[in-house]
């Protein structure tokens, strides 16, 4: 039983010495968020929106999409909108 109860114990002590060993995983640095005022339609206060420099690329470029679609409906011989 304590040959058992060392071996454990001596387990634990060598885990925890190799786990002080090794350096710590580093922190993925955070984006900045930017923020811009939205104005929603049908309200005169504008809304303050904050998102990351990507996640605004991912808007505007759905948004530019969206323009673009509702402009080829609109004259639906005209050309797409080059971007």
């Amino acid at each position: 039983m304590r040959l058992l109860f060392a071996v454990a114990l001596g387990g634990l002590v060598a885990s925890g010495a190799l786990a002080e060993d090794a350096p710590a995983p580093a922190k993925p640095e955070k984006e900045k968020k930017l923020c811009r005022r939205i104005e929603d339609t049908g309200s005169i206060v504008p809304k303050r929106v904050c998102h990351t420099e990507s996640e605004w690329a991912v808007i505007d470029a759905q948004n530019e999409k969206g323009a673009g679609e509702a402009f080829s409906q609109m004259r639906p011989n005209a050309a797409p909108m080059p971007h």
